[in-house]
């Protein structure tokens, strides 16, 4: 208002004294400062309508739109610190928004998460663990319905379960208890007391009041007393059976298993031990029957070798001494017979060096052999001499030009046979020698 004023004075002057030029310059600078002072006023007005647009926003909390309004004043005036207050307010309401906001949204993932996992449990029928997940689920929004109705079922479903087990335990129980009693009874009847004992026992721990069992374990512990010598007469027998058998008298120990049988007939372990032992008896007559057996051939081998020596035929002799050493390996008399052998024929070896032909090779031994087929006819030819001491017989058996040599030398140690300067027996001499 006093721009104005003081505007119309100057202009007065001005008017009154046109060459004036302060007059002019005061209009000027007056002019200027009304409208700064104007552009300023509509200012203010705008920063008031921000603001109060800003506060109509904040108070509906609708922060965003707030917040660019406070922004905008703030700018308009920046050294007001009205709006820049309500800036840092809204910032820090927006921050916990967003904080309660991913809280929630957490609480509602994990609310879910419990929610499937019990869904999936039930329909699995693993109802403990589904009512667990539903609790969960009501621990993070205990006012919801739907887990609620749904742990209320499941104990529903495990209460009729229980039930339904309890009847099916229960029936259990009384075919068990039956099956003992079953059991308790075919041992009674079979003597067997402390096996009928202990069912009867464990039938009372399935129905602790029942009359039947205790009557019938009163009846065995009678019986047990009264069996008491039966039973120390039946361990007796059992001892010296035992003992019997430790020291291998295998009868006596089957005459003792059958009086400890005889006092407990149903008893299976004397059976057993008669038939085991029963068994080791015929396992020996059989043992000694082959020891018979052996014994036979062994005197058979002896006679047979004897004799073949006494007849000087010590090839065969030998043969039967070393198969009298197949059935007793270590009897002396055939190995001393042996020994006695090999004396002899290597006395008679060294007396009857020069009727054994030794020959370089085959082809000397092949051309040796052709030479007497050229020599002797066709068959067999025999001639005898006697030579220091000894009678030597020479057999050439000549077939299909193929000529054998064969000899038979007598002397005082014995009679020895010899194929082409091999020794051989008087069995194979005379075989091969047949005209």
């Amino acid at each position: 208002g006093n721009y104005v004023v003081a505007l119309e004075s100057f202009e007065e002057a001005s008017k009154i004294n046109p060459s004036e030029q302060y007059p002019k310059d005061k209009i000027s600078e007056l002019k200027k400062l009304m409208k700064e002072e104007d552009l300023e006023n509509k200012k203010q007005q705008q920063f008031d309508d921000l603001l109060r647009d800003a506060d109509g926003l904040y108070a509906k909390k609708e922060y965003e739109q707030a917040k660019s309004k406070y922004q905008q004043a703030s700018d308009l005036k920046p050294s007001e610190q009205y709006p820049k207050d309500k800036i840092s307010r809204i910032d820090q309401l927006l921050s916990d928004q967003a904080q309660a906001e991913a809280a929630a949204k957490a609480k509602e993932e994990s609310y879910q998460k419990a929610i499937a996992a019990g869904d999936a449990s039930f329909k699995g029928k693993q109802y403990d663990a589904a009512k667990k997940s539903y609790n969960d689920a009501l621990a993070i929004k205990p006012g919801e319905k739907y887990p609620k109705d749904k742990i209320s079922e499941i104990d529903g479903i495990l209460a009729d379960q229980a039930q339904a087990e309890a009847e099916a335990n229960a029936k259990k129980a009384e075919e068990q208890y039956a099956k003992l009693i079953s059991k308790a009874d075919a041992s009674f009847e079979q003597s067997k007391y402390e096996e009928s004992k202990t069912a009867y026992s464990n039938a009372l721990k399935l129905k602790p009041g029942e009359a039947y069992p205790t009557q019938k374990i009163q009846e065995i512990d009678r019986l047990m007393q009264q069996q008491g010598k039966v039973d120390e007469e039946y361990k007796v027998f059992l001892t010296q059976a035992f003992n019997a058998y430790k020291a291998k008298q295998y009868q006596e120990a089957i005459d003792l298993y059958k009086k400890a049988l005889k006092l407990k007939p149903n008893e299976s372990f004397p059976k057993q031990k008669i038939e085991e032992i029963s068994s080791i008896l015929d396992s020996e007559n059989d043992k000694a029957a082959k020891e018979q057996q052996k014994e036979r051939a062994y005197k058979d081998a002896i006679v047979k070798a004897d004799n073949y020596f006494n007849n000087k035929d010590y090839t065969n002799a030998e043969l039967q001494y070393k198969r009298s050493l197949t059935y007793k390996p270590y009897a002396d008399y055939p190995q001393q017979k042996l020994k006695e052998i090999q004396k002899i024929l290597k006395e008679a070896e060294e007396s009857t060096q020069y009727v054994e032909i030794d020959f370089d090779d085959e082809v000397e031994k092949a051309k040796y052999l052709n030479e007497l087929a050229k020599k002797y006819p066709e068959g067999v030819t025999k001639e005898n001499y006697n030579q220091s001491g000894k009678k030597i017989k020479v057999v050439i058996v000549n077939r299909n030009g193929i000529a054998t040599e064969f000899k038979e030398v007598k002397t005082s140690y014995g009679t020895f046979y010899f194929e082409n300067g091999q020794s051989i027996s008087s069995t194979l001499f005379y075989n091969k020698t047949k005209e």
